[in-house]
């Protein structure tokens, strides 16, 4: 959702957790996540690529949208603002008014 890696502050920011912080010690406790100190921003990433797909795979399609519309309210750059609200969107709905829209002419 928010790419390879994050910042700390943009994970502050989107999440609905009553103590983010709290969350984010116990996955990096648990080697969930690796913290990249040397990043000016403090960004933190996956240790595994599989686990990126388990985490995004948990989420309900509600939360999900509901972290991408979050991440492109706190995004920097309109290319990423973009990203995410497109990202928000409802898919087979959307696949489904195209098909309509091809078909009905």
């Amino acid at each position: 959702m928010a790419g390879g890696s994050t910042g700390l502050i943009d994970l502050g920011t989107v999440t609905t957790s009553c103590d983010p912080s709290a969350a984010l010690a116990v996955a990096l406790e648990g080697g969930l996540l690796e913290h990249l100190p040397r990043d000016p921003i403090h960004r933190v990433r996956f240790v595994h690529p599989l686990y990126r797909v388990a985490a995004y795979d948990y989420l309900s399609p509600a939360r999900r949208r509901a972290l991408y519309l979050a991440f492109a309210a706190a995004a920097g750059s309109p290319a990423i603002r973009l990203h995410h609200q497109i990202s928000a969107a409802d898919r087979p709905r959307c696949f489904r008014a195209a098909g309509q829209s091809t078909t009905a002419g």
